[in-house]
Order: structure tokens, then C-alpha cells, then sequence
């Protein structure tokens, strides 16, 4: 088994496996649900999310396929190549408009979550793969974590590198976000849990972001989209 998450009222569990399954659990009585499972696929499955009212469920896999289903029926709903190489990490948007999905092959993906269209432009910037994704709660913003020992932040509206890379000593396996979004956690493959405070960091990039389209507006009155990429500062505490 790869990866587990909650439904959104928190009755039901998610999990992937390498038998190539996605299987939905009861979370009061252990018993399983639904099973989702392609007829004659067997490349296993790295990630799964609901979908904000737990009505439909996306799996991520080895063979770079993301698909999505029905949580009641199992029945198939979207199914589309996301990336040439293992999708690690999938997560849907707040608003339910958009898949993020993030890959080996070094690149965040976006995508319709409605016809599997990609939106916008990858994220690169990460020199190995990419090992974890983790969405803000109000979906501005993403963290990816990767083998090439950094942890980086990136706009879900420019799609763009928020400041600097967060590096660290070792390799990054997984990365979360705390419920405020103000706090991320790391796992490495030294064993070390790592907290990262982010407030001043999104406190920096918030004032500087209303700034640029404060300026962009008085320059360009019917501007409408405005890209801003603010410099970060961070710190962090480890505990062995």
C-alpha cells in the first residue's frame, strides 16, 4: 500500500496499492466500500484524492495515467496521461476546478478536472523527482518536495516559483501542510521530521503580490492577470 487519504466528512478512506487498486474504506467499521480497479491494469497506484464533497475519487499511477471514478459505483469517469514517468502526488483545488498532479519527471502538472485538458504551463525547476505534493487550504498555492534535496512553493495561478528553493541536507520523501497553511512539514530519507514556518514567508508574498498589481493597475488600467514572483525567506526546526 502507497498512499491513504480521508473523505472529506471523514467517513471513508482512500488507499493505493500495488496490486493496482484504489479501495474506498469505511472508517467506523474497517469494511471496504469499493474497490476500483481496471480491468488488465497492473502498474500500481502512488496517489489518490477525493474530491471536495467526496463524490468522486482520482487515482495517480506508475505509468503515468490519472483516473477518476465514481466513489459509489466505481464507474470510470476521466482517464488521460498526466506524464511520461510515475505521478507521485495528486491534489484536487478547493473549488473542485482543477488535478495537480506532480511526477518523477521532475514537473507539476495542472489540469480541467472535468475533461483532463492541461491548464496553463508545467512547473520546472526541480533537477530529480519529484517525491511529494501538498496543496494550501485555500488552493494558491502548492509544495513539492524532490530527491534533489529542495522543497519549493509555486503559484496555482502563475504557475510560476514562489521565491527560493528551501533546501535541506538530504533527500525530501513526503511533505504536508498544516490546516492554516501556515506551517510545512518534511520527511527525509535521514529519518529527520522537519517544520517549516511559511507565515512570514506568504505574509511577504501577499504584501508584494497586492503591490505589483497596485503598480500594474495605474500602469495598465485594464490589466486583469498580473504575474508577480516575490523573494522568500524561510527557517526551519529539526529533530533527530
Amino acid at each position: 500500500m502507497n498512499c491513504v487519504c480521508f473523505s472529506p466528512d471523514g467517513e471513508r478512506l482512500a488507499s493505493g496499492s500495488n496490486d493496482g487498486t484504489a479501495v474506498i474504506w469505511d472508517t467506523k467499521t474497517g469494511t471496504v466500500l469499493t474497490t476500483l480497479f481496471i480491468e488488465g491494469f497492473w502498474h500500481a497506484v502512488y496517489s489518490v484524492a477525493f474530491s471536495p464533497v467526496g463524490l468522486r475519487l482520482a487515482s495517480a499511477t506508475s505509468d503515468g495515467i490519472i483516473r477518476v471514478c465514481r466513489t459509489d459505483n466505481a464507474e470510470l469517469l476521466l482517464e488521460f496521461r498526466a506524464h511520461d514517468n510515475w505521478v507521485c502526488g495528486i491534489v484536487r483545488s478547493p473549488d473542485d476546478q482543477q488535478l495537480i498532479s506532480a511526477s518523477h519527471d521532475k514537473t507539476v502538472k495542472f489540469w480541467n478536472s472535468t475533461t483532463g485538458h492541461q491548464i496553463g504551463q508545467p512547473c520546472t525547476g526541480h533537477t530529480d523527482r519529484i517525491r511529494s505534493l501538498a496543496i494550501a487550504p485555500d488552493g494558491s498555492f502548492i509544495a513539492t518536495a524532490s530527491n534533489d534535496k529542495t522543497m519549493r512553493l509555486w503559484s496555482t495561478r502563475t504557475y510560476q516559483q514562489i521565491g527560493h528553493s528551501l533546501e535541506y541536507s538530504n533527500i525530501f520523501k513526503c511533505v504536508a501542510m498544516s490546516t492554516g497553511g501556515a506551517l510545512l512539514a518534511s520527511g527525509g530519507l535521514d529519518g529527520r521530521l522537519c517544520l517549516w514556518s511559511i507565515r512570514n514567508i506568504l505574509q511577504t508574498y501577499d504584501v508584494q503580490e497586492r503591490y505589483m498589481e497596485d503598480v500594474q493597475v495605474e500602469q495598465h488600467p485594464r490589466l486583469i492577470n498580473v504575474v508577480s514572483i516575490p523573494f522568500l525567506l524561510f527557517h526551519h526546526i529539526s529533530w533527530a
